[in-house]
């Protein structure tokens, strides 16, 4: 999946019938967001505070531009997980926790 706007003429399928999600126009946005979600989404169940040092070396972006970001996007995630019952929602609590933890030291 490209994008998360997944309207009828986004979503072809496969001759076998499976999904393949895209989104054909193309969109700019702030870096810091794509970043922030790849340390909150990549993998839920850990390693947030070592995922978003990454994501800063690797982006060449401060953390202080991503973690805002990533405050965002957990507590989306922990506010939909809880919504919906979704039995992440304990992972996502702890990501924000950490996220928090990093927070109060900046």
């Amino acid at each position: 999946m490209l994008h998360a706007d997944l309207y009828r003429e986004n979503v072809p399928f496969t001759l076998d019938g499976q999904p393949v999600l895209l989104d054909p126009l193309p969109m700019t946005g702030d870096a810091a967001f794509d970043w922030a979600f790849w340390t909150i989404y990549y993998q839920v169940e850990g390693g947030t505070a070592y995922r978003l040092r990454r994501a800063s070396r690797t982006s060449g972006i401060p953390v202080d531009d991503i973690l805002p970001w990533c405050l965002l996007l957990s507590t989306d995630g922990l506010l939909y997980y809880e919504e919906t019952g979704d039995p992440r929602l304990l992972q996502m609590m702890a990501v924000l926790d950490a996220l928090l933890k990093i927070a109060a030291t900046r």
